[in-house]
């Protein structure tokens, strides 16, 4: 039986997608365009560590990034 369960650090998590984002030359508009979020905010709300992306922006959000998803979550 497994003792504790996994938690993803959003600020570490948010620092890794800039990180990404920014190896790529891809910008916050890039990324809520295509995964056509209704405000930029969502994407700068990841990248200050205060949310992170749901399971479907996740793996779209690696698909765009060209990395897996489990590049993406950073976990405590």
């Amino acid at each position: 039986m497994i003792d504790h369960y996994v938690q993803i650090d959003k600020e570490a998590t948010g620092k890794n997608i800039k990180r990404l984002m920014a190896e790529k030359g891809i910008s916050v508009s890039e990324v809520s365009n295509f995964l056509s979020l209704s405000c930029k905010q969502t994407v700068y709300r990841w990248l200050r560590g205060e949310t992170f992306p749901n399971t479907e922006n996740g793996i779209n959000l690696a698909l765009l990034l060209g990395v897996t998803i489990d590049n993406i979550y950073i976990v405590k």
